[in-house]
């Protein structure tokens, strides 16, 4: 009988497609800066940078998820990866189980169930 292989999806939150400008600010500088992001989970994010961010910098984040709605949350950058061709860096962001965060990504969460349907 041949091998059967099982495509599975390791995440361990469920990502979808979000194009949106977020918010960023590496701590603990206050300046924030705008980012494209690419794809959005309970437990992070994806977006461009144009310049490079160390691994496990600490980074707070600003995603809209209304039209006159923003949830902020803290993270650290888990990954970075230049573009190729560009000189531009995707830029991966785990966000923090800290209690506040978690309140966070529970709305994070209830805006990605709105946005499959």
């Amino acid at each position: 009988m041949p091998k059967q292989e099982v495509n599975e999806d390791k995440r361990r939150y469920q990502r979808v497609s979000f194009r949106e400008p977020v918010l960023v600010s590496i701590l603990p500088e206050t300046a924030s800066h705008g980012h494209l992001s690419c794809d959005l989970s309970e437990g992070g994010l994806r977006m461009y940078f144009d310049d490079f961010v160390p691994l496990e910098s600490r980074v707070a984040v600003s995603v809209p998820v209304d039209v006159d709605r923003k949830v902020n949350v803290l993270g650290r950058v888990a990954w970075i990866q230049r573009v190729p061709h560009a000189e531009t860096y995707q830029v991966g962001v785990e966000f923090s189980a800290r209690p506040d965060d978690v309140i966070a990504r529970n709305e994070i969460r209830k805006y990605i169930q709105i946005m499959k349907f």
